[in-house]
């Protein structure tokens, strides 16, 4: 009887702990800070200013690993937003573009294959990245460039290696 009563106290004891776990796993706590407004969008650009090469790139691949958790709904160029995916996913506002050596663009969409947002976030070290150049997004200028792709704001980089740009582009996002 006394291990019955202590089998069952234990096993209390896991559930709660099981619990607390639960309600205190990081991803509800990224899921909090998910940036979805356009106003949460630029003071994130604005706050990649004084970081230092390596910051800024840790920052942008937890930006890119975060946003795929938001869903972005397409719209057509007369601005009618279209609802074609339903789902759980928190809605935004948009996501930015990543640019590299002023030629490839990526765009990490809502189907985007997560096996290939991990492998971009991989090559974003300052090992292969040598500078960042960030455009803010519905600014005139960034929308005249990239037109409604840039709502979202542009990540331009910069990459030394060729081989890395290689792996850049094989990614195919």
């Amino acid at each position: 009887m006394v291990h019955l009563q202590l089998f069952l106290s234990m096993r209390y004891l896991l559930n709660l702990l099981c619990i607390f776990l639960y309600i205190s796993h990081p991803v509800k706590g990224q899921l909090n800070n998910l940036i979805i407004t356009e106003e949460q969008n630029n003071r994130w650009f604005d706050s990649l200013s004084s970081l230092s090469l390596e910051n800024k790139l840790t920052a942008i691949s937890n930006r890119i690993l975060s946003d795929t958790a938001v869903f972005v709904r397409n719209f057509y160029n007369d601005r009618i937003r279209v609802n074609d995916q339903p789902g759980d996913r928190v809605y935004g506002h948009s996501k930015p573009v990543i640019v590299i050596n002023n030629q490839q663009a990526i765009v990490i969409k809502n189907e985007t294959a997560t096996a290939k947002i991990h492998a971009l976030c991989h090559l974003l070290t300052p090992k292969y990245i040598t500078a960042i150049l960030l455009l803010i997004g519905n600014k005139p200028s960034t929308l005249a460039i990239y037109g409604q792709q840039g709502e979202g704001g542009i990540i331009l980089l910069t990459v030394a290696q060729k081989r890395i740009l290689k792996k850049l582009k094989a990614l195919k996002i």
